[in-house]
């Protein structure tokens, strides 16, 4: 006789399946809050289309040059933050 084949007394229809732990929220703002960061944790892989992949792809591998606007950001940047300034 296995150890499943015993009952113990116990009723199989009593016991219930342990259910995760969600916290419950304090008011609407809250509940919306939970419900838009469960959205994004179910959504973490980015699904692109095969011509869109392609052009991820090539930007990554070889990034357009930046443009006069965004290298006087950059440089201003720089101008405001010292060195040693940029990490917390």
């Amino acid at each position: 006789m296995s150890f499943d084949s015993y009952n113990f007394g116990i009723r199989p229809y009593l016991i219930e399946p342990r259910r995760p732990i969600i916290p419950r929220p304090a008011n609407e703002a809250e509940a919306a809050r939970l419900e838009a960061l469960r959205a994004v944790e179910e959504a973490g892989v980015l699904q692109l289309a095969g011509e869109d992949q392609v052009r991820l792809a090539k930007a990554l591998i070889e990034p357009p040059v930046p443009g006069a606007r965004l290298a006087r950001a950059a440089k201003r940047h720089a101008d405001l933050i010292a060195p040693g300034e940029q990490g917390l």
